[in-house]
């Protein structure tokens, strides 16, 4: 659409969005709240880890008052599978950890001004994995 001046209003508004890119603390807000969503993320599966342990926990319990020998085989498996979550929740190499990292290290670039163009933090987010940008 054209307005009465001749200029086109959506032309406009993507000329000026190449004009002025983020600044650099409109890349600190964001990086923050990236940040923050993953790790609500990571949390909320740590949560869902510990239900079930205690899930685990109150099964071997009840199997144990039985006294049978199939609920002792039971009771083993259970622990087994306790292990497994307890290893799962303190692993430290999980994706979203990593990703966290480096959210935090691009930030902090940003904080002490060693990153200063809004191309260059692009670009660092996107080798890090973080997100992609469209290509146009």
């Amino acid at each position: 659409m054209v307005d009465e001046g001749g200029k086109d209003p959506n032309k406009e508004e993507k000329s000026e969005k190449e004009e002025y890119p983020l600044s650099s603390a409109d890349w600190i807000v964001f990086l923050s709240g990236e940040i923050s969503d993953h790790r609500t993320r990571f949390l909320m599966l740590g949560a869902i880890i510990v239900a079930g342990i205690f899930t685990c926990i109150g099964c071997v319990s009840a199997l144990a008052v039985t006294g049978t020998i199939v609920s002792t085989c039971a009771a083993y498996l259970f622990l087994v599978y306790i292990v497994v979550l307890l290893a799962v929740l303190f692993w430290k190499g999980s994706p979203q950890e990593r990703t966290i990292e480096h959210l935090e290290k691009i930030r902090e670039d940003v904080i002490y001004e060693d990153l200063k163009n809004s191309k260059d933090i692009l670009k660092r987010c996107e080798d890090a994995g973080i997100f992609k940008q469209k290509k146009d």
